[in-house]
């Protein structure tokens, strides 16, 4: 599967966990190629950040070890025993005809009749086939965490991007009334009331101060 086609479907299936795990959303969904900005520059795309996932130390880790297993059980004996040499030396005395030195010696090689060797290897390779589907979905769990991820900062980026623009209107508003209330034709409860739309704007904007406790 083309990767940019499997991005393209992890972003909907975390779309659709972003949009189930919280109330309705004004901001508009992402496009899979939209990336962010911030005061360094162009931050990650879509693309990148699920891609990026895969190097995660657990799932790099992990799928090292199934690539490891599965050349070990390329290696496995199909006999279920070793070869055996027995050298058994001796020597013959008069009065045989021929006295000297003598040695004798037996190679035997057993083997299972019921494909042990076989059984292993399929066994072995069974076992992998198990790590490997422990890798893949650990790999999924990464990218549609990564998503998630992505869609939530790009949310968060569109609401301050438009609570940005209500400040600036709501200030542009305050200015307008101020002059207003000078040349008396606004009162100054529509002057307050400006005002107060212009905080809370303010306080939209303005990170929360952490609380920090003395020690």
């Amino acid at each position: 599967m083309p990767a940019r086609t499997r991005h393209h479907r992890i972003f909907v299936a975390a779309l659709s966990l972003a949009i189930l795990s919280g109330p309705a959303r004004a901001a508009e969904p992402p496009a899979t190629h939209s990336t962010h900005s911030d005061a360094t520059g162009a931050a990650l795309s879509f693309d990148e950040a699920v891609g990026g996932s895969a190097q995660a130390p657990g799932l790099v880790g992990l799928e090292e070890a199934v690539a490891e297993k599965r050349r070990s059980d390329e290696t496995l004996p199909l006999l279920s025993q070793g070869m055996q040499v027995q050298l058994m030396p001796g020597g013959r005395l008069p009065p045989a005809d021929q006295p000297g030195f003598e040695a004798q010696w037996m190679v035997t090689q057993g083997w299972s009749l019921g494909g042990y060797g076989h059984k292993r290897r399929d066994a072995a390779a069974a076992e992998s086939e198990v790590m490997a589907a422990e890798a893949r979905a650990l790999a999924l769990e990464q990218e549609l965490g990564a998503a998630l991820a992505w869609i939530r900062l790009h949310e968060a980026e569109a609401r301050l991007v438009l609570a940005r623009r209500e400040l600036e209107t709501a200030g542009e508003l305050q200015a307008v009334l101020e002059e207003a209330v000078a040349a008396g034709v606004a009162t100054r409860v529509d002057l307050a009331e400006a005002r107060a739309t212009v905080a809370e704007a303010q306080a939209a904007v303005t990170p929360p101060l952490r609380h920090r406790t003395a020690t």
